[in-house]
């Protein structure tokens, strides 16, 4: 029950658990590459990327491609419509 009381939350949100557990990974202002995040989060690496783009696009995080760096962002970014920081 727990589980889903959670999934319910995240659905409200827009975040998928995948999402959820990569926000967990990352923090703030400290980059981190996208192989150990996937190994981090158990997704592979291809399919990592597909979700950091999703999340970039509503600025959750910061995709830095020439690097492959994936970096929470920072509070003073305005959260995305339905969101609070």
């Amino acid at each position: 029950m727990h589980g889903e009381h959670i999934e319910g939350l995240l659905g409200e949100l827009g975040i998928t658990p995948v999402e959820m557990h990569a926000l967990r990974a990352l923090q703030p202002g400290r980059p981190m590459a996208i192989t150990p995040l996937s190994q981090c989060i158990f997704v592979e690496p291809s399919n990592i990327t597909a979700v950091l783009d999703r999340m970039s696009a509503r600025g959750l995080v910061e995709r830095r491609a020439q690097d492959l760096f994936a970096v929470l962002c920072a509070p003073e970014h305005p959260a995305p419509p339905g969101m609070t920081r």
